[in-house]
């Protein structure tokens, strides 16, 4: 015999879940909008805190929630990115002999840094609990596309009075009170303006994820043509204002693909190109775009670059006498299989790769390349699964996420981390669609 649901109680589940859910999203706009802050005590941003209270929350209210859910998909990803979290631990009990000298950084810098992406992992996986994916990424999306919108807005100012602190404020942005000085700083005398970022390839990877949020808002047609025009105005002329490699080497062609990918994909690209490209010439022709010659000079030497396309694209990081060369011989040397530990050293890193091999050694560097591979495997699982725009915004985001570690470190970079494995969280390591609220 089949037992019967009354209806008053089918009422109150459905509505307890459409509530649920509307709070799982408002979560979802507090964390992302949470990247866009200032630094606000000590070195701690309002990411990381938005962040690990979230996570702590979830381990503790919302264990009930975890222990009676079906799966937890990101469980491979977590065991091998926590495995990377616990080799940088032994160089914090036992740091090797540094026979280059560069001393050492704080480890609860590197600390928060690297167990920010398992914390992002469980939430984002938490969150679909009581929410669809779908709606999930189309808030978070909104949210990116509008930030950064409104960035170049910050950008443009900057430009406009030749001011890189254009309000008393910004500075919080870009550094802990009181730090010595910004790279902000240091970028904006040679002509690159990256609003609240305080580096110019940190900013390159944020406009990159916009404008495939962007793509991926137009394609499910969440957004009016109009206004996506006028978007893809600003967060292109944002990304080409940081003369960002990662941006123009990377963002824009995984955009210019992932377009082609789509149906009438050709027109959409002629278009916004043909739209991108009228509007500059009818405001340069009106004498209303400012002037900006260092860095028209800038974005020459990369357009026209001289000598080794490895040492002029990755600003003498690669190739001959590459900057991350004695680094990486030190811990070669020193420490080769758990590195110098989360204080890793005071210099540089300029690469997720080499970061991760200071911090962990081969061992380290092993996990890392694990994880990533565990969820390009799921990703790929997913197709056929997600909707076509939810599975090309992924790939994508994962291309641009891997291509740009070779640049910085952007798995674990200030606002750029979160910005990826939020998107990557939600859309990869999610549960499989469903009816939200359907925990079994």
């Amino acid at each position: 015999m089949t037992a019967t649901i009354p209806r008053d109680a089918q009422t109150d589940t459905g509505t307890e879940t459409r509530r649920s859910s509307r709070r799982t999203l408002w979560w979802a706009r507090i964390v992302c909008l949470s990247v866009f802050g200032p630094y606000v005590t000590g070195s701690a941003r309002t990411e990381q805190i938005a962040v690990f209270a979230s996570a702590a929350v979830i381990l503790t209210v919302g264990w009930t929630r975890i222990m009676n859910a079906p799966s937890i998909p990101v469980m491979p990803f977590l065991v091998a990115w926590l495995g990377l979290d616990s080799v940088m631990l032994i160089g914090v009990v036992s740091r090797p002999f540094d026979p280059g000298f560069y001393g050492a950084q704080p480890p609860s810098h590197a600390l928060a840094a690297y167990l920010l992406p398992p914390a992002l992992m469980v939430l984002t996986w938490y969150w679909t609990l009581t929410a669809y994916s779908q709606d999930l990424i189309r808030t978070v999306a909104r949210v990116i596309v509008g930030a950064l919108t409104a960035n170049t807005a910050i950008s443009l100012a900057q430009l406009v009075t030749r001011r890189v602190a254009v309000f008393s404020s910004l500075p919080r942005f870009w550094d802990t009170p009181g730090s010595a000085g910004s790279v902000a700083v240091n970028a904006a005398e040679n002509g690159r303006w990256t609003g609240i970022f305080n580096q110019p390839a940190e900013a390159g990877v944020a406009y990159g994820v916009a404008l495939l949020c962007l793509i991926y808002l137009a394609q499910r047609r969440q957004v009016r043509p109009l206004t996506a025009t006028v978007c893809a105005v600003a967060i292109v002329t944002g990304g080409i204002l940081t003369v960002s490699k990662v941006f123009l080497l990377a963002a824009l062609p995984l955009a210019v693909l992932v377009t082609l990918r789509s149906p009438r994909g050709r027109v959409r690209v002629v278009v916004c190109a043909a739209a991108i490209l009228g509007l500059l010439r009818v405001l340069g022709s009106a004498h209303l775009l400012p002037a900006w010659p260092q860095g028209a000079v800038s974005l020459g030497r990369f357009l026209n670059p001289s000598g080794s396309l490895a040492t002029q694209y990755t600003a003498g990081r690669y190739g001959a006498g590459g900057s991350l060369g004695p680094a990486v011989v030190d811990v070669l040397h020193a420490s080769p299989w758990y590195g110098f530990g989360a204080g890793g050293l005071a210099t540089a890193y300029d690469s997720l790769w080499v970061e991760v091999l200071i911090l962990a050694g081969i061992a380290g560097l092993i996990f890392a390349v694990v994880a990533l591979v565990m969820l390009a495997f799921r990703w790929w699982c997913l197709r056929g699964v997600t909707g076509p725009a939810e599975w090309r915004l992924a790939g994508a985001v994962l291309v641009l996420a891997i291509g740009a570690s070779l640049g910085l470190p952007s798995l674990t970079a200030n606002r750029d981390a979160t910005l990826l494995w939020l998107v990557l969280g939600i859309l990869i390591a999610a549960q499989l669609p469903r009816s939200p609220g359907a925990v079994t």
